[in-house]
């Protein structure tokens, strides 16, 4: 079972988020961040071990990032990013 602490990252001096936190911060269920993950459409993540019972933690750094390359000024905006992503 995973812990729900955040965990310190002691090399990058920065605080670890679990899956729950993570989704929480981004304001999306715990469910649509596994699939995000599942896909390879979400943010980056560490895996913490070995393992299916290995602990999944990010980065808050990471989830900037990650937000700020889904950001758009417009709704078609968003739908041409779609579009060429789907290609």
């Amino acid at each position: 079972m995973e812990r729900d602490e955040e965990d310190s990252d002691p090399i990058h001096g920065e605080s670890l988020l679990s899956p729950t936190q993570t989704a929480d911060y981004l304001g999306i269920s715990y469910s649509t961040l596994a699939r995000m993950r599942l896909n390879q459409s979400g943010p980056a993540f560490l895996k913490i071990g070995t393992g299916r019972a290995a602990p999944v933690r990010y980065r808050l750094c990471d989830l900037l990032s990650w937000l700020d390359e889904h950001r758009v000024r417009s709704t078609s905006e968003h739908a041409v990013r779609r579009k060429e992503g789907n290609r």
